[in-house]
């Protein structure tokens, strides 16, 4: 934990103090600096504290001893309680540095004591905060101040950290319910990747903490439907290389899916990945309509349109893992997924899932796989899918928008027109005055008023910033 500024009461750095043992109870060790400038410094090998003053700095660690620290001989003593410090830097660390060793060879910086956090406060004097961090190969949460400049800096790589400001003044801690229970509710956790530096005017300064910019390669979770085609597409448009992964998982239109995607990947010259993931989603044969049915029902597809009844349990997690883990494998910073708003019923599709897996994928992930998960679509409708991707030239005869296709190789897809995507796909296109050349066993009899012209200019607002 830490503190930094006037407007940290000493009732609130005792009782974080106080719930630092819920991480580490080997040990306890802290520094503060007072208002009037005096220093003031406790280490002790039980969890106990005493005395603690008003301060306008402040940082304390409980220890936990992992079983690497004592096969190498940093077991209790006073010497190994945290915080470490030299005459510029205090610092606190949890987590592991794996390259400690190497860093000290590396950099010629020497260690306080065994323990491989005591390398940092000479490391960050070499380095400064920023570089030190991305040295590190591990896990990292720290704050850590400097008495030169005074400022003080926290921030994480996947490890939690959490942080509370007061006026000019912030608390931080490594777990929400470390804080005081009457401030938990205004803490924000710090995102991966992330470090801050705060001074004495109450500025807050952010540095990513990644190694490398993101590249321009994106691996699409593609069906063949509209969505994930018109991403495709889009993707490819904005000079990505463009890559798709199509998913054999039971589903009935996996003949038709299948001969589409592979349509659409040589139209596009990207490289297409064929996973086959039937021996996960057997388990969930009898809990899903598109895993037992080989026909849709028309008297459904009302139904079918505005409700989860074609819901995969837990499909979409489980392709943006597998997804994530062979972008992160083959070095590819970008997983994109064809969600559109019109979807968002289902709860794999909403903006609060995406958001979460792009979290995710960051704690996840091995150091510094800086994978993003995208949705470019989430916040359109299916009507202005169908006209971004008119203007992409998607070739909308590859495309498979139906839950229970037949396929004709010489003609093609031949849609159900029955189904809820059938629903969705009938009514687009007409909308927008748009010819679609798509077969149907039955076709659909829809009567709809074409829309106004939308306006080129407001697609790329709605769908640029979720790149």
């Amino acid at each position: 934990m830490g503190s930094f500024g006037e407007d940290i009461s000493r009732e609130y750095i005792k009782e974080t103090l106080s719930n630092l043992k819920i991480r580490g109870r080997d040990g306890l060790g802290y520094w503060g600096l007072t208002e009037c400038g005096r220093v003031f410094s406790y280490k002790e090998l039980e969890y106990k504290f005493d005395g603690i003053k008003k301060c306008k700095v402040f940082l304390a660690n409980s220890r936990a001893i992992p079983t690497t620290e004592i096969q190498q001989g940093a077991y209790q003593s006073i010497e190994n309680q945290q915080p470490f410090d030299n005459e510029r830097w205090v610092v606190v660390h949890n987590g592991l540095i794996s390259n400690d060793y190497e860093l000290e060879k590396r950099y010629e910086v020497k260690r306080i004591s065994k323990v491989d956090s005591s390398l940092l406060p000479n490391l960050f004097g070499k380095l400064g905060v920023v570089n030190g961090l991305k040295v590190i190969d591990g896990s990292y949460a720290i704050i850590a101040y400097d008495r030169y400049n005074n400022e003080f800096w926290f921030g994480t790589n996947f490890m939690p950290l959490f942080y509370v400001k007061i006026n000019k003044s912030v608390l931080v801690a490594g777990l929400k319910e470390m804080f005081p229970k009457e401030l938990q509710n205004d803490v924000y956790r710090i995102e991966p990747y992330t470090l801050f530096k705060f001074d004495s005017s109450g500025k807050i300064e952010s540095f990513s903490l990644w190694r490398k910019e993101k590249n321009k390669k994106v691996l699409v979770i593609c069906s063949s439907g509209i969505d994930s085609t018109t991403v495709s597409y889009l993707y490819k448009h904005l000079g990505y290389e463009v890559n798709l992964i199509h998913f054999r998982y039971g589903q009935a239109a996996e003949k038709a899916e299948l001969w589409g995607v592979e349509h659409i990947a040589k139209d596009l010259n990207a490289n297409l990945y064929v996973y086959d993931a039937q021996p996960i989603f057997k388990e969930f044969k009898n809990a899903s309509r598109l895993l037992n049915l080989r026909k849709s029902d028309k008297e459904l597809q009302m139904l079918d349109a505005e409700s989860t009844l074609s819901y995969v349990p837990n499909r979409n997690m489980i392709f943006a893992s597998i997804t994530a883990g062979i972008a992160e494998r083959d070095g590819i910073d970008t997983v994109a997924m064809g969600l559109q708003q019109m979807d968002s019923v289902y709860p794999d599709n909403s903006p609060v899932f995406v958001d979460a897996i792009d979290f995710t994928l960051k704690t996840s992930l091995n150091w510094y796989s800086n994978v993003s998960f995208r949705a470019p679509l989430q916040h359109l409708i299916k009507h202005e899918v169908v006209f971004l991707g008119e203007k992409l030239g998607v070739p909308w005869r590859y495309v498979c928008s139906c839950y229970y296709p037949e396929l004709d190789e010489e003609l093609g897809i031949i849609h159900c027109g029955e189904c809820g995507c059938c629903q969705y796909r009938s009514i687009a296109f007409p909308m927008l005055g748009i010819q679609d050349d798509v077969l149907w066993k039955v076709k659909p009899i829809v009567s709809i008023p074409k829309v106004k012209d939308i306006k080129k200019a407001d697609l790329p607002f709605s769908v640029i910033p979720y790149i």
